[in-house]
């Protein structure tokens, strides 16, 4: 829908802001995993993490595609590991995850992604998110 730019506006000289995309749009089975090293120096970071909307319905119906819930964080950089698994969601119905690899995969923030009409749900606190400013938001289901 949007075009893929640099997002330039966003950057200063005390900011590093890095945007991850997921790959082309329903694209199967295919999903992008980026890997994110906490910058050196970062007192603090902000994450927000989108689930894609969902296909339309036409179908069953006529229903638009429902939106992809909204999942925001913020916190101390001393709470974030090193290095993190980032996972953007690719349109067919996978989530937006952030996870911590260690001696297992441990989700830390998720954007769950919609299906068809069905919006998707706000994420459940965890943990993680409760050592920052945490909100998740759900996405609004497709109407006819």
């Amino acid at each position: 829908m949007f075009v893929r730019q640099n997002q330039q506006q966003f950057r200063n000289s005390n900011a590093d802001v890095q945007i991850f995309y997921g790959s082309a749009p329903y694209s199967g089975s295919v999903v992008t995993e980026y890997s994110w090293t906490k910058p050196p120096g970062v007192s603090h970071v902000y994450m927000m993490l989108i689930g894609s909307g969902g296909e339309n319905n036409f179908g069953a119906g006529s229903e638009g595609g429902g939106s992809g819930a909204v999942t925001v964080w913020y916190g101390s950089a001393q709470n974030v590991p090193d290095t993190l698994q980032v996972t953007p969601s690719t349109g067919n119905a996978v989530n937006t995850t952030v996870s911590y690899i260690g001696s297992s995969t441990t989700a830390l923030l998720t954007a769950n992604a919609a299906v068809t009409s069905t919006a998707g749900t706000a994420m459940t606190a965890n943990q993680f998110a409760a050592s920052g400013f945490f909100q998740s938001v759900a996405g609004q289901a497709g109407a006819s």
